[in-house]
């Protein structure tokens, strides 16, 4: 079985956890290295993560080319689900 990224869920978590319209962060706009989530908004994400498609996130996976913007977070997350 097949799940999908839900896209628009994660961008809308994402938006609240800057504080920003969702309409201001794109699928490629740096996130964490742009200073827009710190490392207490990268946890929630990543429990937002492990209860919306039941995986789980190593600490060793924290890194910028999973979690720095919308599409390394949903490659991730397709990755971690195949």
């Amino acid at each position: 079985m097949t799940v999908a990224v839900d896209k628009a869920g994660l961008h809308h978590v994402v938006a609240e956890l800057a504080f920003m319209d969702k309409n201001e962060i794109s699928n490629d706009t740096a996130l964490f290295s742009g200073g827009l989530i710190d490392s207490v908004s990268l946890l929630e994400i990543v429990v937002y993560l492990e209860k919306t498609y039941g995986i789980k996130v190593a600490g060793t996976e924290l890194a910028l080319e999973n979690f720095d913007s919308l599409d390394n977070i949903s490659g991730f997350i397709a990755k971690k689900l195949s």
